[in-house]
């Protein structure tokens, strides 16, 4: 407890430099710490949409329906095959020499540089399979190139052939490690689109029954603000509403081994502070009143745009303290894992 209550009087540099996550990447709660879900962080309304991010092997899978149709884009169920909830059709005039029109804007993100495939899993149903079987693209805001569908029997069928034009060789681009946007518009009515995927020379994404990509984490990004919010839900903490307080945590620093056990902090054990206790002292930036499971307690937390702090490692904890039973029972949250980025 007494590493708790000295927290609780610290105040750090941080707090002239305050900072925040897109999305948590939780570490396992143990000793009576509330689940994964009782921290997590929350986009605002106005953020840009977080990437998407390659699995182990490398890939990233994108249903297109994630992000909204636009313009002529219709989002369309009726041609069984598609993966995921729907499929996208153009269904605008044709653009044969007008890209830019009706864009989809997707973001990936990969850890290595290099030399990557692109592919969509699409459809054309005109009986000629040259009609109606090409949209264009761009990665990273370089030039509109046409992209196509034809092998010559492919036309009313999903499929994943996929051409430059003109080369006719298939679509690949050289990503940065990091965040890219791969954008596409309309060029041919009728054409359809199901899902993206991005993948190294070595593996195959072509697959549906590889997962859909989670979306980026641990990836707060300067100069943006987020909000971080709270919760008991299933009432593990015993603590209450309307008389209990919560406080976030924060520490340039994490325990090295599994934390330490806090004796009362939880109501079927210990809780754990996963934070650094010795090394660096705690912030306390925010605090309030929980009123309860049906109405978590939020923070809006605005992110430094200080170039220096890219790197930089941080990690957020919260504490409820339960004010009705005079002592400083209640419980501790899961941790949050935190690495400031400028993307």
């Amino acid at each position: 407890m007494k590493h708790l209550l000295s927290a609780l009087g610290l105040l750090t540099a941080l707090s002239t430099t305050t900072v925040s996550a897109q999305s948590p990447a939780s570490t396992r709660a143990e000793h009576g710490c509330l689940p994964d879900t009782s921290l997590v962080s929350l986009y605002a309304q106005n953020e840009v949409p977080r990437a998407f991010e390659a699995n182990d092997d490398g890939i990233v899978v994108i249903e297109i329906e994630t992000e909204e149709a636009r313009v002529d884009w219709v989002e369309r169920t009726d041609r069984p095959g598609f993966s995921g909830a729907s499929f996208f059709r153009w269904e605008g005039p044709n653009h044969f020499s007008r890209p830019g029109i009706g864009i989809l804007t997707y973001r990936v993100f990969v850890e290595e540089a290099g030399r990557y495939q692109v592919r969509i899993h699409n459809r054309h149903d005109h009986p000629d399979s040259s009609e109606a079987n090409d949209c264009w693209m761009r990665v990273n805001r370089s030039s509109w190139i046409k992209t196509y569908s034809n092998n010559g029997n492919n036309s009313g069928a999903w499929n994943w052939h996929f051409r430059f034009d003109p080369g006719h060789g298939a679509v690949a681009y050289n990503l940065d490690a990091g965040v890219n946007e791969i954008q596409i518009s309309g060029r041919s009515n009728g054409f359809m689109i199901d899902r993206l995927v991005v993948f190294p020379s070595n593996q195959n994404g072509q697959d549906l029954s590889i997962p859909p990509s989670a979306r980026l984490k641990s990836r707060p990004v300067l100069g943006s603000t987020m909000r971080i919010e709270a919760n008991d839900q299933a009432g593990a903490a015993g603590i209450t509403p309307g008389a209990s307080t919560f406080v976030l945590l924060l520490s340039p620093l994490a325990h090295d081994g599994c934390g330490i056990r806090m004796p009362g902090m939880g109501r079927s054990g210990d809780g754990v502070m996963l934070l650094s206790n010795s090394v660096a002292p705690l912030e306390i930036p925010f605090s309030g009143l929980y009123q309860g499971p049906s109405n978590p307690i939020g923070f809006d937390l605005p992110i430094t745009n200080a170039p220096a702090l890219v790197g930089r490692e941080l990690y957020v904890q919260g504490v409820f303290l339960d004010g009705s039973t005079g002592s400083l029972r209640g419980a501790l949250t899961n941790r949050l894992d935190l690495v400031l980025g400028d993307f």
